[in-house]
């Protein structure tokens, strides 16, 4: 075999390895956008969570701060 053929015959390996690393990565960015577009739609639906939560705080705060002045609805003053 000439050296032209045992260059020939690295160089395809070369291209084969690249086109399979080059396929991986296609695969591994694919799953880790998949993950990520889930992560994010888990963190804005705890976020949403959290601002209904904050908002419920802030009502029990008022009424619980009105029963204690004794502005109750039951007894408005």
């Amino acid at each position: 075999m000439t050296a032209s053929a045992n260059s020939i015959i690295v160089n395809s390996f070369l291209d084969a390895d690249e086109k399979n690393r080059s396929a991986g990565w296609v695969l591994c960015k694919a799953y880790a956008d998949e993950n990520l577009s889930k992560e994010k739609k888990d963190f804005e639906s705890v976020q949403n969570e959290l601002k209904d939560l904050a908002g419920r705080q802030e009502k029990i705060g008022k009424v619980t701060k009105d029963i204690a002045t004794g502005k109750s609805e039951a007894n408005p003053k």
